[in-house]
This record gives C-alpha cells, sequence and structure tokens, in this order.
C-alpha cells in the first residue's frame, strides 16, 4: 500500500480528537510522511504504542508495517477506539486500557512510539518503562519532543545516557536507535532516493548529538492537504 492509499490519510477528519477544528491532528502532514516512510523501511515485525490518542498515528503504524505484525496499543482511556475497529475491522492489535505508570510488559519490540502523558513526570515514566522492551535493532520515536519542555528535558534526563542514541528527527519527532546500530542505509541512501520530492534533509545537534534533520515544504504540503494528496499520488508514494 502506498501512503496515497492510506485510509487514514483520506479520513483526517475521523482522526480529530475535536471533530470541525483544523489544528487538532495528532500528526501533521510531515509527521504523518516520516512516521509512514520509518515504518515502511524498518518494517517492525511488532510495535508499542504508548497513548492512542484519537488514533491517528496508529492507524498509518497498522497500514505501514506487515499484516502479520503485532501490534500493541496502551492508554488509560481510548477515545474514538469504537471508529478506529470500523475503519480496520481486521487489525491485529491488543489494546490495554491501563495508566502507563503501571504497565508491566516481559517482551521486546521493534518499534516504539512514546506518545501519553506530556508532563515531566509522565514521559520520565514512559522512558523508562520502554527503555527494557528494546533490544539492540529497536527503533524508539518520542513524540512532541520540540514542543514540549518537559518532553525534552525527560530526554535528556532518562534517555541520553542510555544505550540508545538519537539518529534522526522531524519537526514533532525524535527517533533513537542503539548506539551498536547502524542506520547509514536508511539515513545516506534509502532516505534520499525515497523522500527527495518532499522532504529537506539537513545535519544538525540535539544536546550536541549530530542528528539528521528533515523538514517539509511548509506552504506546498503541510497547510494543503489535497496539494499534499496529489503530491503523494504523482509520485507514487
Amino acid at each position: 500500500m502506498k501512503l496515497h492509499q492510506s485510509t487514514v490519510l483520506n479520513n483526517l477528519d475521523q482522526f480529530r480528537c475535536n471533530p470541525g477544528h483544523q489544528h487538532d491532528l495528532m500528526r501533521d502532514h510531515e509527521g504523518i510522511f516520516v512516521t509512514w516512510k520509518l515504518i515502511k523501511y524498518f518494517q517492525p515485525r511488532s510495535i508499542l504504542e504508548i497513548g492512542f490518542g484519537c488514533g491517528q498515528g496508529l492507524g498509518l503504524m497498522v497500514e505501514a508495517s506487515d499484516e502479520c505484525s503485532r501490534i500493541v496499543s496502551v492508554d488509560k482511556m481510548y477515545q474514538g477506539k469504537e471508529n478506529f475497529i470500523k475503519l480496520f475491522p481486521n487489525h491485529n492489535i491488543d489494546f490495554i486500557e491501563i495508566d502507563s505508570k503501571r504497565l508491566n510488559l516481559n517482551e521486546k519490540f521493534d518499534f516504539i512510539m512514546i506518545d501519553g502523558d506530556h508532563s515531566y513526570e509522565g514521559a520520565s515514566s514512559d522512558i523508562e518503562t520502554c527503555l527494557p522492551l528494546l533490544h539492540k535493532d529497536s527503533i524508539l520515536c518520542v513524540d512532541d519532543y520540540n514542543h514540549f519542555p518537559e518532553i525534552d528535558r525527560a530526554i535528556k534526563d532518562h534517555l541520553l545516557d542510555s544505550d540508545f542514541v538519537p539518529f534522526f528527527k522531524s519537526e514533532q519527532q525524535l527517533y533513537f536507535h542503539h548506539k551498536t546500530h547502524s542506520s547509514d542505509d536508511f539515513l545516506d541512501r534509502w532516505l534520499p532516493e525515497n523522500c527527495m520530492h518532499f522532504l529537506d534533509c539537513f545535519q544538525e545537534e540535539y544536546h550536541n548529538i549530530p542528528v539528521l534533520n528533515v523538514h517539509m515544504d511548509n506552504i506546498m504540503f503541510i497547510k494543503d492537504l489535497e496539494i499534499f494528496k496529489l503530491a503523494l499520488k504523482f509520485f507514487n508514494h
């Protein structure tokens, strides 16, 4: 499946926490594109999501991953879950309705998305909970690091001294891999070859650590959904 065929992308209004409000999507167009591309490249067979929100991020991960992937979603109170299940009737998802501070899992995941409690205490707890659930080839994403100083501080205090280091970021999302894992093929070859019409890439530092930063054209793609969808279809994304 291509992104322009995505159920999420073609039903964005159904993933708004406040229907009718223009700016309450969990992912903007850049975030949608980046999440899709990361999942498509790394093809995780097991995914953990902390923070369902309105299901937009989870829907993207469901569609971009292999249909046999194991997906676990954690949220203390699901909003729009029934609507999500209608849109994805054949989903392979375990919904765990619990405060993530009380989460107790004993398995490893290939990909983890942290997008839960945005307080310092909440983000710190989610990071501490998720670190033991990662293996050396896992990818960890922390959402909204650039929009909430509390999340940035939690990352600095609880993640930057771990074995997982940042390697890739967009305006909304910061991605980590194990210090022994190489993402050179993704960063140096695959990303330029597959995203050149949509993303500008440049090196930048995050707390003195070099990472690849990507940025999407604000006027053409982020502000206008129809132009974004037409461009995706034209370039066969």
